[in-house]
């Protein structure tokens, strides 16, 4: 995997030239295979996939689906975890206002596109494989739902390692969790001590919100648990 799982290069960083993504992967030598996993590849796909085909005409493509509206609820919770939006007060009928673009989020959202139309957007899946079927045969590409990855690891690794090609099994790779969901503990607490930390943090110079790291840290544990996210207001 390259170093750091998310260049993002064939959409944010093409400008910075082909030196600099071969660069994630500099370590590497006679690997049977490598990769990177930039989730914004699909999202971005009108743009991505002709430049994917023009540069790695032979490579392979793995799309993981996830539930549409799963998959925006979750990245809705990380959104909130990352301060995303001004209004923070984490309650049951929260993702449904950010959907509906009824919460003030243009400090952190790029202008003249909404976190809500993103979040559905997203989760459009044919509409941003199609963009890749234009370019690549059927042979190059792997899709798996998420729900199997998640419920049936070894056999998903299993097969993700014969279409590309590698010879071994699920009991020979080392997996580990990453960008674990966490959800907030007490949201009313959650939301106090964002009130008071955003002005301060504005006041404060940098080096010394840089030296707050650790404390801010055994807070955001304190906060937030790996629970199962708060129920969706139904309708």
């Amino acid at each position: 995997m390259a170093e750091g799982k998310e260049p993002n290069f064939f959409n944010r960083h093409y400008n910075k030239g082909l030196d600099w993504y071969y660069n994630f992967y500099s370590e590497y030598t006679n690997e049977d295979a490598i990769g990177e996993a930039s989730v914004s590849t699909m999202v971005d796909a009108h743009i991505t996939a002709k430049r994917i085909k023009k540069t790695l005409p032979a490579v392979k493509l793995i799309f993981v689906l996830r539930n549409p509206i799963e998959r925006a609820y979750s990245e809705f919770w990380h959104n909130v975890r990352m301060e995303r939006l001004r209004d923070r007060t984490p309650t049951p009928d929260l993702f449904d206002r950010v959907v509906r673009d009824q919460v003030d989020v243009s400090a952190f959202w790029p202008p003249g596109t909404t976190m809500g139309e993103r979040l559905v957007e997203k989760g459009m899946y044919a509409t941003q494989i199609s963009y890749f079927e234009a370019h690549f045969n059927t042979e190059q590409m792997q899709f798996i739902p998420f729900s199997k990855l998640k419920n049936s690891t070894g056999d998903v690794v299993d097969s993700i390692l014969d279409f590309i090609g590698v010879d071994g099994s699920y009991s020979d790779v080392a997996l580990e969790k990453r960008n674990v969901g966490k959800y907030p503990v007490l949201p009313q607490l959650n939301k106090i001590v964002h009130a008071g930390w955003t002005p301060l943090r504005k006041a404060l110079p940098d080096w010394l919100v840089q030296n707050t790291v650790g404390i801010r840290h055994v807070v955001h544990k304190m906060l937030y648990s790996e629970s199962s996210p708060p129920a969706m207001k139904e309708e």
